[in-house]
């Protein structure tokens, strides 16, 4: 059972990292004809569209030591305040370097690796994959449903409003993380005598393989979040996207729930492999994508697609703060997101041309890397994840 203070950080880390990802979902399927306002150079969309991506990964680290040594609450209002801003400039640009600015400022507010280590401190290891999970069903959740809604508020409003909302959400969340939670650790202990501790930390085998599969799973994610309005637009007008966005959630979401039950009876290594498993169906069905003409088919792709990443997204930071030690487990947590950061930014870039060039080759890309990703989260050493050896049913 989860107490009080638990249930209250469980909200609150939710509120915060789906509010930021509400945002940013929001304006992708709108953000290239907004942009398309102040520039028609390709490369300087391409900056504007994902530059956050480029900001969230070279701060993650540096989020993640500061959490260590100043507190997780200080490091987490400081980011939402970071992201709020750039959102507020997003919402008013004179120019498109203006827009990428903003962008990059949203980026900035990098919190992802101090929630992960905020975990960590406040949940034991028994129910720490399911607090994973439940935070990951609010951010993807967020995540889908933030397409369609933004779309039908552009249409509306206008791209600025979207902004606008953003900001106003991500400060107030900012005042709630600071009125109603607290660090449950001792912080700014001992950092100068760790130094060297943390930087051969982050250099261990398993860190590092940890490291490779979070930037696969992103690359994956955001690869296919990039063909998804492409593709769906061939059978359906953008207000009926749900009609497929719903149904995956909802499958994503009982996926992801079930998985991390499994992890925290010991069995994260063996839920992370399914979790690539899935991913390398999806880029086998992806090779066909172009010769099967069917709804069904493309809802199954996606779905399948999105189930592996649901599984990942909870299994492997929970993976990670037990390989990790105690007292670095935001730097380690940062060099992690800074690599999932990274696996995004890679994805939406690589992934889209390739699509566009040969959709043969993309799937083949999915199937590869995704081998790659399964081989990682197999090759940990049980002797340094003791909680990975099954419990006795």
């Amino acid at each position: 059972m989860l107490s009080e203070y638990q249930k209250k950080v469980l909200l609150g880390l939710s509120a915060v990292l789906s509010l930021r990802m509400f945002g940013i979902s929001m304006v992708f399927p709108v953000f290239t004809l907004y942009a398309g306002e102040f520039t028609s150079v390709p490369f300087l969309l391409g900056i504007a569209f994902s530059g956050y991506a480029l900001t969230q990964a070279i701060f993650q680290i540096p989020f993640g030591y500061l959490s260590d040594r100043y507190g997780r609450v200080k490091i987490l209002f400081a980011g939402m305040l970071i992201f709020s801003a750039g959102s507020f400039l997003a919402a008013f640009p004179q120019n498109i370097y203006w827009l990428i600015f903003a962008r990059f400022l949203q980026g900035m507010g990098a919190i992802t690796s101090t929630v992960i280590a905020f975990i960590s401190d406040v949940f034991q290891d028994e129910v720490r994959s399911r607090a994973m999970a439940i935070i990951g069903i609010a951010f993807s959740l967020s995540f889908s449903l933030g397409m369609p809604l933004g779309s039908y508020i552009a249409g509306k409003s206008g791209v600025s409003a979207i902004f606008l909302i953003t900001g106003v959400l991500t400060a107030c969340s900012s005042v709630l993380i600071i009125s109603t939670l607290k660090d449950k650790r001792d912080k700014g202990y001992a950092i100068e005598s760790r130094n060297s501790k943390i930087l051969n930390g982050l250099k261990t085998p398993n860190l590092l393989k940890m490291d490779l599969a979070g930037f696969i799973s992103n690359f994956n994610l955001l690869a296919i979040f990039f063909i998804m309005p492409v593709v769906l637009s061939r059978y359906l007008v953008l207000e009926h996207f749900w009609r497929i966005l719903l149904p995956m959630v909802i499958t994503g979401m009982v996926i992801s729930y079930t998985s991390a039950h499994f992890g925290d009876k010991g069995w994260r290594k063996e839920a992370g492999l399914a979790g690539f498993v899935l991913f390398i169906a999806g880029g086998m069905m992806l090779v066909k994508l172009n010769s099967i003409d069917s709804a069904l088919f493309l809802f199954l792709v996606f779905t399948v697609m999105f189930s592996g990443f649901s599984i990942l997204e909870a299994i492997l930071p929970s993976m990670l703060t037990k390989i990790a030690h105690e007292d670095t487990v935001g730097t380690a947590s940062g060099a992690f997101n800074m690599m999932q950061f990274m696996g995004s930014f890679m994805g939406g870039v690589v992934g889209g041309m390739l699509y566009f060039k040969s959709t043969m080759a993309f799937g083949l890309l999915i199937i590869f890397i995704s081998a790659v990703g399964a081989l990682l989260v197999m090759s940990i050493r049980k002797t340094e994840v003791s909680s990975m050896i099954p419990e006795s049913m």
